[in-house]
């Protein structure tokens, strides 16, 4: 078992096969991230499966990918 620390997190859907994974990644921390106001906290990222890839066609699968933040607005103020 690993313990999840609190905090922050951006989260998002990602719907379709494991294998374009990193395509969400890519949008969330590539695009949202730096457009958001928040850092990218020093945690890993951690993904939900909701869909059990035994009886889910690929790209019916639908996972949450979560990201952990700093929210570096506090400092600008």
């Amino acid at each position: 078992m690993q313990e999840i620390a609190g905090g922050a997190y951006a989260v998002t859907t990602h719907f379709g096969p494991y294998s374009k994974l990193g395509d969400t990644y890519a949008a969330l921390c590539g695009q949202w991230a730096p457009n958001s106001g928040y850092g990218i906290r020093s945690a890993p990222c951690f993904e939900m499966y909701l869909t059990d890839p035994e009886n889910t066609a690929p790209e019916d699968l639908v996972t949450d990918v979560y990201l952990p933040l700093e929210d570096y607005r506090h400092d600008q103020a």
